[in-house]
């Protein structure tokens, strides 16, 4: 919806569980995260407001990315990170113009 006022616009269309939007510094995208038939087994999707445009950036089935976070100037976007099969969360960053996903933290221990 505009800050204006107005009738608010539906983004997204879907039977997942969608949460955690998150809007880039420039307004180009919204960040959220999207729950697979109720698994928690979450993925990071970027929407457009503009065009409503969807892209799935984690698309992983074994691994839950929560919590996105954009960058003060809206180059990377940072989540959480954790196998179905670990005890711990890890931290990746996506960089929006080399399209590519760094792994900040590796090797956490359950007690970290």
């Amino acid at each position: 919806m505009p800050a204006s006022g107005g009738w608010p616009t539906q983004l997204t269309i879907s039977n997942q569980r969608q949460s955690a939007p998150a809007w880039s510094p420039d307004g180009k995208w919204i960040a959220y995260q999207s729950d697979y038939d109720g698994d928690e087994q979450w993925d990071i999707f970027l929407v457009s407001p503009k065009t409503g445009q969807v892209a799935n950036l984690t698309n992983t089935r074994q691994i839950s990315e929560e919590q996105p976070a954009w960058s003060p100037d809206g180059r990377y976007l940072a989540y959480t990170v954790k196998p179905k099969t670990s005890s711990v969360y890890e931290i990746d960053v996506y960089d929006t113009v080399m399209r590519a996903t760094k792994h900040l933290t590796t090797g956490t221990p359950p007690t970290g």
